[in-house]
């Protein structure tokens, strides 16, 4: 069912991300008085964008929606502020497949194999040095517009993902971004246990190698042979 559907979806030409990117989008214009269906028209989404999240949905556009909302409500870490009501189940077919590794790289690598499924455009790439391993992440548009709050998504529900895998303990070496520093560090800071990076040659965590090396202690390793078949 999956087998070269990771390579298929890179390669398109209009790139495509599952409507569950916009989950909570409604909601955060609201608590900060604004309405989400003329700005969801504003960049060609329909205004029941959110309806279905296994919609997919044009990168551009959405990448394009995510900017238009942070210079609206003020708020420049709009990305982060959506991605705090994000859950592992926001991944959808994505948190299947990496939850029942055996281990958190097995897991990462599975999830970085498979990312099309959610997200044709998001890149994580896994660079090691000596002790420590950087997880860099990269939100590609076709247009080559803007994408830092899409960029502060992906990069919080990495983190998500993560504390999901090791415990909500866990925190980071490290949490960077190539983008400005926001006026305001405090949801940067709860969300990831540290003062972030800014300013930095990428967008990404770092964490240690021995992280990556861990137990998943999620993984259900019964359930193994079935996604397997699912997989080819």
């Amino acid at each position: 069912m999956f087998a070269g559907l990771s390579q298929k979806l890179s390669h398109l030409s209009h790139p495509t991300v599952r409507a569950a990117s916009l989950r909570g989008f409604s909601a955060l214009l609201a608590a900060n008085g604004l309405t989400a269906a003329p700005m969801l028209r504003e960049v060609g989404l329909p205004a029941d964008a959110e309806r279905d999240p296994d919609t997919r949905l044009p990168v551009a556009a959405v990448n394009a929606l995510l900017e238009r909302a942070a210079g609206r409500t003020g708020l420049d870490d709009f990305g982060l502020r959506l991605a705090e009501q994000r859950g592992f189940s926001n991944l959808g077919p994505l948190t299947a497949l990496a939850r029942d590794e055996p281990d958190i790289r097995a897991a990462l690598q599975m999830l970085i194999a498979f990312l099309p499924l959610h997200n044709d455009a998001l890149e994580i790439r896994i660079q090691e040095s000596g002790d420590l391993v950087l997880l860099a992440v990269e939100v590609h548009d076709p247009g080559a517009a803007p994408a830092v709050q899409s960029t502060d998504v992906a990069v919080a529900m990495l983190h998500r993902i993560l504390q999901t895998l090791f415990g909500s303990e866990w925190t980071p070496q490290m949490a960077c971004f190539a983008r400005t520093q926001p006026a305001s560090l405090h949801r940067a800071r709860a969300m990831f246990g540290l003062r972030p990076e800014y300013e930095q040659p990428f967008s990404g965590l770092v964490l240690s190698r021995t992280d990556l090396d861990r137990p998943n202690s999620r993984a259900e390793l019964g359930l193994k042979p079935y996604m397997a078949s699912l997989r080819q």
